[in-house]
């Protein structure tokens, strides 16, 4: 079998809670102001806790990251290993789409797999088909650009196995799967 399908964890940053943190510093900053006028004028209820309470409603909560299953396809297509990611949204406001990367073995430039969290990393110059809901479509080839392009793959224990092995087959002595 050359192709499996499970479900990949995919992490974003949560820009909600990024803004948060820059609140924060300015509301840090606030404070200090406020800490300062306390000193100077003296101690008042409406200057301490009126602000610190409205400024309390308007933090950010939540973690700092986002995580999805994404459902993805890893598979073996006329020599060139293939990695489809379906409905993915990576929060960048563009957004589902459906991702198709393309690699050929020789553009394979990295391969790593942490044991700990079954996390498969493949850095390439392969290339990479996007089709968004809204049909527009664009294509993206790393081969001609300094730029590499990373896939991360938290494989399932029923993958695993099959799949590295897969990955193994297609790959050139000059690439190996480095575990850590």
């Amino acid at each position: 079998m050359n192709s499996y399908t499970f479900g990949n964890k995919f992490v974003f940053d949560n820009k909600k809670v990024m803004a948060g943190i820059l609140f924060k510093l300015i509301m840090s900053f606030i404070g200090i102001l406020l800490i300062a006028q306390l000193i100077m004028d003296g101690f008042s209820v409406m200057t301490v806790f009126i602000p610190i309470f409205i400024i309390s409603l308007f933090i950010p909560k939540g973690a700092p990251t986002l995580q999805t299953d994404i459902l993805t396809k890893v598979s073996i297509e006329n020599g060139a290993l293939t990695i489809s990611y379906m409905n993915l949204d990576r929060h960048d406001k563009l957004g589902i789409r459906n991702e198709y990367h393309t690699i050929l073995p020789n553009q394979i430039k990295k391969i790593r797999y942490n044991d700990k969290y079954s996390k498969l990393q493949i850095v390439s110059k392969g290339s990479v088909k996007i089709t968004y809901s809204s049909n527009e479509v664009i294509e993206k080839n790393y081969q001609d650009s300094d730029e590499v392009c990373q896939n991360i793959l938290y494989l399932t224990d029923e993958v695993r196995e099959p799949l590295l092995q897969m990955i193994k087959s297609i790959c050139d002595h000059s690439t190996q799967l480095q575990k850590r």
